[in-house]
C-alpha cells in the first residue's frame, strides 16, 4: 500500500537500539569520570582562609555580646525604652525580619525562632505592648517593627496569608477553612479574622496559632542593590518604625 509508510528490517531497529544504549552508556561513563577528575584534582572542596574564619567568630562573639548588652541596658529602664508611651496603641503590630544573621551567635537565631522568623523578610503579626517593645529593642539590628492599618491586615489576611493545618502548610483560598477551625469563637470568614487581629480580640492567640508566618520579598532585587545601587531604607534602619511600617508593605502588597 503506497499510503503506509515503508518497512523497516527487524536487524536495522536492533542495530539502532545498539548504538543508542551505547551512547547512553558513553555518556554516563564520561560524566562519572570527569566528576572522579574534579574529585581527584581538589575542584569540589572549597577552602576557607584561616581569615574568614576569624571573621565569622568575631561576627558571632560581637552579635553575642552585643544581644547580652542590650537585654542588661533594657531590663533596667522603667521609664524610657525608646519608645514614648504615647505611641503605644492598642492594634496590632508587624514585625519584619531584615537581616539575614549569617554567622551570628545561637542566642540571635534563637531569639528569632521564638518570633517564628525563620529567613530574611519573613513577618508576623503580634502585640506591641510595653513587655513586648522592650523585647523586641534587643534585636533591633535584625528586625524592623511598628503599626500598621486595618486596611493592611484586610490585604494580608485576603492575599498573603497561609495556614498550619496538621503540621501542613496551605493557602488560605475559602472561608470554610477559618470556619472549620474558628468556628466555634465566632470567626467564620477573613473580614472577622482580619478585625479580630486588628483589634487584638479575646481570641488573638488562637487565631495567631492558626496563620503560617508571611514569607514576603524584598522591594530592593538584589540586582537593583548590586548594579542599580538602590538600598533598601527598611533593610537598612531597621528596629521601631511606628507609622512608617506601612510604606514597607505598600511597596510589596
Amino acid at each position: 500500500d503506497p499510503s503506509q509508510p515503508p518497512l523497516i528490517s527487524e536487524t536495522l531497529l536492533k542495530k539502532r537500539r545498539s548504538l543508542d544504549e551505547l551512547a547512553y552508556i558513553r555518556s554516563t561513563t564520561l560524566q562519572r569520570q570527569n566528576k572522579k577528575k574534579r574529585v581527584i584534582r581538589g575542584e569540589n572542596i572549597k577552602i576557607k582562609r584561616p581569615e574568614q574564619y576569624v571573621k565569622e567568630f568575631r561576627t558571632r562573639d560581637s552579635s553575642k555580646k552585643m544581644l547580652n548588652r542590650r537585654k542588661r541596658e533594657f531590663s533596667r529602664r522603667t521609664v524610657n525604652f525608646g519608645v514614648p508611651r504615647a505611641e503605644i496603641r492598642s492594634t496590632v503590630g508587624f514585625i519584619i525580619r531584615v537581616h539575614e544573621c549569617r554567622h551570628t551567635s545561637k542566642e540571635v537565631t534563637n531569639s528569632l525562632r521564638e518570633l517564628k522568623l525563620f529567613h530574611i523578610h519573613d513577618a508576623v503579626f503580634t502585640k506591641l505592648d510595653e513587655p513586648r517593645i522592650k523585647y523586641l529593642k534587643t534585636l533591633e539590628p535584625y528586625i524592623a517593627y511598628g503599626y500598621i492599618s486595618f486596611k493592611a491586615v484586610s490585604e494580608l489576611i485576603h492575599r498573603r496569608t497561609f495556614i498550619q493545618e496538621k503540621g501542613v502548610r496551605k493557602p488560605l483560598t475559602d472561608n470554610l477553612m477559618i470556619e472549620k477551625i474558628l468556628g466555634k469563637k465566632n470567626i467564620l470568614c477573613c473580614n472577622d479574622l482580619a478585625s479580630h487581629i486588628y483589634s487584638i480580640g479575646e481570641h488573638f492567640n488562637d487565631c495567631l496559632k492558626l496563620l503560617s508566618t508571611y514569607q514576603l520579598s524584598s522591594p530592593v532585587s538584589d540586582y537593583e542593590k548590586k548594579y542599580l545601587n538602590m538600598k533598601d531604607e527598611i533593610e537598612a534602619r531597621g528596629g521601631y518604625l511606628g507609622d512608617k511600617m506601612e510604606e514597607f508593605l505598600k511597596k510589596i502588597l
